[in-house]
């Protein structure tokens, strides 16, 4: 479980994206989310994979599938200073997509995160960027 099925944003051409997010489920083995009904959130050492995909308003994928890894974009604990502030209670993900994902702009982008956790279980979420066109 989420906090959002979908997030929304905006990117700019060829600029890199952050991205963020709140991923609990009720095998995390992490402290209890800040909104108790999503379970626990879930901890780098609960991660077995992580795959990004980018996707074309009309569902191409952007370039390879992106495979970073649970150290990287994984917090232990709950985030909430700074821009952690853009999710409500606090986020324990964070990616930064590459800028070569999105080569066109004037468009909209998908970015699908899939978490897989150590015993199987898959935990999605879904941006839906705005990819602002930059004419320099």
């Amino acid at each position: 479980m989420i906090v959002n099925g979908v997030y929304t944003g905006e990117a700019w051409q060829n600029v890199g994206a952050c991205i963020i997010a709140r991923f609990a489920s009720v095998y995390g083995t992490g402290d209890a989310s800040p909104v108790t009904t999503e379970g626990n959130l879930i901890k780098q050492a609960d991660v077995s994979s992580i795959a990004v995909n980018v996707f074309s308003a009309d569902n191409v994928r952007t370039g390879d599938a992106l495979a970073p890894t649970a150290a990287s974009t994984v917090f232990d604990a709950i985030q909430t200073a700074a821009t952690w502030g853009n999710i409500d209670d606090g986020g324990n993900f964070r990616y930064y997509v590459p800028g070569s994902m999105f080569p066109i702009g004037d468009t909209t982008n998908r970015v699908e995160v899939v978490i897989t956790l150590t015993d199987g279980h898959k935990l999605p979420a879904v941006w839906s960027l705005k990819v602002n066109k930059l004419l320099s």
